[in-house]
């Protein structure tokens, strides 16, 4: 993967479209982050200098943030990141269901959603699951700051 090709193909797309409605679903009629278009903005922006890389630290060594603010710290750029957990989530849901994440009931897709954000997500290791799921929050607050979309 070069940095002016992210690699992102229609079914990676599929699978953040469903990652980041689960983050921000429709709720009491109100919409989701599919029905806003909000992966059209999340694609932009992985292919954005910053997503890509040019301004993250990248020279190790890698420690745990003692706390927020210290930005990202990581041999990978951010998408490259996106893109390892949209497959490690995927190959879950085939290995767990027998099809992908994408073809998953809600309340399964939730609970894997739920496993990143509490660390328990078992197929993924860089990212750590809990550092993917505040990297997914990241692009969609991102996403929906730059679309001027609210609910």
């Amino acid at each position: 993967m070069t940095s002016a090709d992210p690699a992102l193909t229609d079914s990676t797309r599929e699978i953040l479209a469903d990652l980041v409605d689960r983050l921000f679903p429709e709720h009491d009629g109100r919409p989701g982050a599919k029905d806003l278009g909000l992966i059209a903005v999340v694609a932009a922006r992985l292919r954005s200098p910053g997503w890509q890389g040019r301004h993250t630290y990248a020279g190790g060594p890698y420690l745990p943030a003692p706390e927020a603010g210290f930005g990202w710290q990581s041999p990978l750029s951010p998408t490259e990141s996106v893109l390892r957990v949209a497959r490690a989530v995927d190959e879950w849901a085939v290995r767990e269901h027998g099809q992908g994440f994408v073809g998953l009931d809600h309340d399964v897709q939730d609970g894997l959603v739920r496993a990143l954000e509490d660390g328990s997500f078992a197929g993924l290791d860089d990212p750590a699951p809990r550092q993917a799921f505040e990297l997914l929050l990241s692009l969609l607050h991102e996403a929906r700051s730059l679309s001027g979309r609210r609910r």
